[in-house]
């Protein structure tokens, strides 16, 4: 089911959002197709007890298809969210694709101070995630999918590094990564593979994937440290 399909069904409940937006992947060019999803925000000027039961109707065959339910915005909700989810709306409003109605993410300032605060929680927690889940990965096949689950989440966490660091960052994020070590030194190769393999680009043989989750491990790791260190000495993007 594609977004178009998707803004279809709302409308024909009855709804008319303020604004559907697509982002992501399939919005910044590297769209993986069965390996990625279709990610869209909505922004409702109000929602009332049959307004949810409408948007629930009109969100069953986009949720039967599998992809996740929306992000959705009431009033000025977006608005007062971009400092708890700076890294989000960031990469919502530079790579974004309006689908119907307002574009309401084109004027959203983020602030540096809550940027460096979320990246630095969300590249922490994402190395316990990472260890914790690859002490229960048993097979290649699970090995594979945490770290295809998982690249998409470290190429958001460097785009937002480099963001902060005053670099406008790629919308792809592949080519994140390669900035990222061209600019820090620090090695992103096994990082690159996964996003390879994700975007099915790279072969991975079935003895191989467990020392390229290894080797994957070691690089979020390193990434996280470097953030820390970093503290207090990037500079803050031009207004």
């Amino acid at each position: 089911m594609t977004p178009g399909e998707l803004v279809r069904d709302v409308l024909a409940a009855g709804l008319r959002p303020r604004s559907v937006i697509l982002y992501g992947s399939a919005a910044a060019g590297d769209h993986a197709g069965r390996e990625s999803d279709y990610n869209v925000l909505m922004v409702f000027p109000k929602l009332d007890d049959d307004g949810w039961t409408a948007l629930q109707h009109g969100l069953r065959r986009w949720l039967r298809s599998g992809q996740p339910a929306p992000w959705v915005f009431v009033g000025e909700e977006l608005t007062r969210s971009r400092d708890v989810f700076p890294i989000e709306l960031s990469d919502v409003r530079e790579a974004h694709t309006v689908l119907y109605g307002e574009d309401v993410v084109a004027g959203i300032e983020v602030q540096p101070k809550h940027l460096r605060l979320q990246l630095e929680r969300e590249a922490r927690a994402m190395v316990l995630r990472l260890r914790a889940a690859r002490l229960q990965c048993r097979r290649d096949r699970e090995v594979r999918a945490l770290m295809v689950r998982t690249i998409g989440a470290l190429g958001a966490l460097v785009r937002a590094a480099l963001r902060l660091h005053g670099q406008p960052p790629p919308a792809a994020k592949l080519e994140a990564l390669e900035l990222w070590t061209r600019r820090t030194g620090q090695p992103m190769h096994a990082a690159r593979r996964v996003m390879e393999l994700k975007l099915g680009r790279a072969r991975v043989g079935r003895g191989e994937l467990f020392e390229l989750l290894a080797a994957y491990q070691s690089e979020v790791e390193a990434f996280a440290a470097a953030l820390d260190r970093s503290v207090g000495e990037v500079t803050p993007p031009a207004s």
